[in-house]
């Protein structure tokens, strides 16, 4: 009996009212279907376009990384390609393509504040469902009380009655799986979302500042002078991150 209260007692926050039919009736049917009237899923949250967007953008920052390629602007320093223009023609090519990865990065900013919506909308949509659980918890102790006292309807409704509570069972069920579901997606995005936001707020900033340095230095580029060096070793990061990312 005292699980049948427990359960009057869910059902009691869930809508308000106190008064439930203590046997089987067209009420204590409305009881359950109540119970059931829930908003649907938001399937869209769960579906592998929205979640693979930020991995996508991923992909794309890759190709302008791996496009972007310092070993030509430095095999251009002779006097004869300073001369030519082949070490301007070079620089231009170079500054181009760092241009490539700095609007990738743009979009992947963007994609990343989309993703920090998507997870919010995730963390929501898992935290309704964890509270329609417990109304469901109360209505299918109700109905179990109801159904395992003796029969005072007819088979008719006694049948109908069963039903809705077979129906409860099966969408409580239902629910705890999509809660795992969100979880486990929401929790997928976030890590790759805090990887995305450390590189962007630590190395990508200071790969923009040895690429700088690179484009602004008079006179001729060598592999050992410490700007280059520099900017190779960040880039190289950069794109061991971005590659490992992709890949994953």
């Amino acid at each position: 009996m005292d699980k049948m209260v427990q359960g009057l007692q869910r059902l009691e926050n869930q809508d308000g009212s106190a008064e439930w039919p203590s046997h089987i009736c067209d009420a204590a049917l409305a009881v359950l279907d109540r119970a059931a009237d829930r908003k649907p899923i938001d399937d869209d949250l769960l579906q592998v376009a929205g979640r693979q967007a930020l991995k996508q953008e991923i992909i794309n920052t890759v190709q302008c990384i791996t496009s972007l390629e310092l070993n030509d602007l430095l095999s251009r320093q002779s006097w004869w390609s300073r001369f030519t223009g082949a070490t301007l023609e070079e620089r231009l090519k170079f500054e181009a393509a760092s241009k490539k990865v700095s609007r990738a990065f743009a979009v992947l900013e963007q994609v990343s504040k989309d993703t920090d919506r998507r997870i919010a909308l995730m963390r929501a949509e898992r935290a309704d469902l964890s509270a329609s659980l417990a109304s469901l918890d109360g209505a299918i102790d109700y109905g179990q009380t109801l159904v395992s006292q003796p029969a005072e309807s007819d088979d008719f409704l006694f049948a109908r009655f069963q039903n809705r509570l077979a129906n409860l069972i099966t969408m409580k069920a239902a629910n705890t799986m999509a809660i795992q579901q969100f979880k486990l997606a929401e929790e997928g995005l976030a890590a790759l979302n805090d990887r995305f936001r450390q590189i962007a707020t630590v190395l990508f900033p200071l790969w923009q500042q040895h690429l700088f340095a690179i484009l602004n230095a008079p006179g001729r580029l060598a592999r050992n002078h410490k700007p280059v060096e520099e900017f190779l070793t960040c880039h190289d990061a950069l794109k061991t991150y971005f590659i490992a990312e992709a890949r994953s």
